[in-house]
This record gives C-alpha cells, sequence and structure tokens, in this order.
C-alpha cells in the first residue's frame, strides 16, 4: 500500500528543503483532526548523509499524501508520490492519465478518496450466534466489520473506510461490559455504517465467548 511507504533521499539539502517548507504548514481532515506535516519527518543531522546511499526521510499515510500531491512543490517529493500512486511504474502514465493513475485523479479531486459516499442508515437487525447465560457486565466485546475495508479509530469511537483516508488505529473495537438495545442504537447511529454491512460482536470473557451476534445494517 502506498500509505505504508517511506520516501529517501541521499541529499541533505533535499531533506532540509522538506523540512523548512513544512515548518509552518497544516491542514484539517473531515473528521476534524489536524495534521502538522513536520511531525511525520525523521530527525537527521547533516554528517548523517556523509557517504549514505539513501535515507528514509518520513514515512507518510494516505491523507498526508493526498495532501502533499496538491500541495508540495517539491519536486522529489512529487517523484515519489509518483512512483506510489501513478499508473504502475511507467513514466508516461503521468502524462497519458490511464485509469491506474491514481495520482492525476487525487490532483483533479476525482479519485475514490474524493468520491466516496457512506450512504450510512441507523436501521438495523440483530441475529445471534451464541447467546449464553451470562451476565454482560463481566464481558469484553471485540467488535469486527465483516469484510475488507473498514478499520477503527480509537480516538473517534468511530469506523472509517480506507476510501475516506482518514486516521485508524485497529481493525477490530473494544467494548466493555453490557450493550442493551438501546447502548447498540447509539452505536449504530454514530457508525453511520451503509445498508448490507455486517457487524460482528463477541462477548469475551477470560478467552471464552460467552456471547456473539451478527448487526446487518437495514
Amino acid at each position: 500500500m502506498a500509505g505504508i511507504d517511506k520516501t529517501y533521499t541521499s541529499s541533505w539539502e533535499e531533506y532540509r528543503s522538506l523540512v523548512e517548507w513544512c515548518k509552518d504548514k497544516s491542514f484539517v481532515l473531515k473528521n476534524g483532526d489536524v495534521i502538522r506535516p513536520i511531525k511525520y519527518i525523521y530527525k537527521w543531522e547533516e554528517e548523517d548523509f556523509d557517504g549514505a546511499c539513501e535515507i528514509p526521510v518520513w514515512n507518510t499515510p494516505t491523507y498526508l499524501d493526498i495532501w502533499l500531491i496538491r500541495n508540495c512543490p517539491l519536486e522529489f517529493i512529487q517523484e515519489r508520490l509518483k512512483e506510489q500512486y501513478g499508473g504502475g511504474w511507467s513514466k508516461t502514465a503521468f502524462t497519458e492519465h490511464n485509469d491506474d493513475d491514481m495520482y492525476y485523479k487525487i490532483l483533479t479531486h476525482t479519485s475514490p478518496y474524493d468520491t466516496f459516499q457512506r450512504n450510512g442508515s441507523h436501521r438495523f437487525y440483530v441475529h445471534y450466534v451464541l447467546n449464553n447465560k451470562f451476565k454482560d457486565d463481566d464481558l469484553v466485546w471485540w467488535i469486527d466489520i465483516s469484510g475488507c475495508g473498514w478499520w477503527y479509530n480509537e480516538k473517534h469511537k468511530m469506523w472509517y473506510h480506507d476510501d475516506e483516508a482518514l486516521p485508524i488505529n485497529s481493525s477490530c473495537a473494544h467494548y466493555r461490559g453490557n450493550i442493551s438495545k438501546r447502548k447498540l442504537a447509539r452505536m449504530i447511529k454514530r457508525w453511520n455504517l451503509p445498508k448490507g454491512t455486517q457487524v460482528l460482536f463477541k462477548g469475551d470473557y477470560k478467552r471464552h465467548i460467552q456471547k456473539q451476534f451478527v448487526v446487518t445494517i437495514r
């Protein structure tokens, strides 16, 4: 994935140009998080570049890459982003704008990151897979979404899709205690997941699943 790739340089001048450019830069994501690119840059001294082949300057997530593609004037940064998001490794991809050229789509605001729509619903039904007689207050719930593309943000207690390009922490959520019908309804309303999404709840007690149910968004 592009979001886990590092950017490298063998030039102290390129590294310093990035540091200087990022010093006063910030932007706000759709969920309200303020991103400061300078915080992603690794700290190096000039002597670290003596005789060095390549040194990593940072490891940027997708939401920072998107912003960089549209805002960063530094050539070595843009060339790396073209390698990550362009139409394969072909140099012609950046002028032909073929269907694989995600770099161009991001630049023109036509990428999945721009067009993704949740179309969420607050309606749901519950199907119990396992429902042992057990005190819910003692359970630790593991909550996961069936299928690919959804990740959890612990700070916002929110599920985000890959195509939303927002910060995530985990592939599952956790909750301790009783999940009443009212509590479940509040969770589903907050998450605002698309119709057809299935959310799996596993109630664990000392490594034994005591309760398990599936919530399907309608």
